[in-house]
């Protein structure tokens, strides 16, 4: 995330909150959970729902960050409903192209 632009990415060791990073860029503020898995990926209701409340708390953007064999996919988890136990996330699941739009536009998040 750093060599995309962010001014400070700041990872918490041995995470066991709801996010694993904190990236800034200017006054915006992104939470990251991230996750190592593969398609299809099943985000635990709980650990969705903890993100989302913190980064309402927080007035953080929450990101998630999926990490494959071949690449690293980022989904905004703002608006993200789960019906059953888990969220699934799959090749057709909406990615975000451009993080540092994502950090500062208001279309996004918060």
């Amino acid at each position: 995330m750093a060599a995309t632009g962010f001014e400070l990415v700041y990872q918490s060791r041995a995470s066991r909150g709801a996010f694993d990073l904190l990236a800034i860029l200017q006054t915006k503020e992104v939470g990251v959970q991230v996750k190592k898995g593969a398609f299809p990926y099943y985000l635990k209701k709980d650990e969705l729902q903890q993100m989302q409340y913190w980064a309402k708390q927080l007035r953080w953007k929450p990101l998630f960050a999926l990490v494959t064999e071949g690449d690293i996919y980022f989904y905004d988890v703002t608006d993200w409903e789960v019906k059953e136990q888990s969220y699934r996330i799959d090749e057709t699941t909406k990615v975000i192209d451009n993080l540092l739009e994502f950090a500062v536009d208001k279309k996004y998040g918060t």
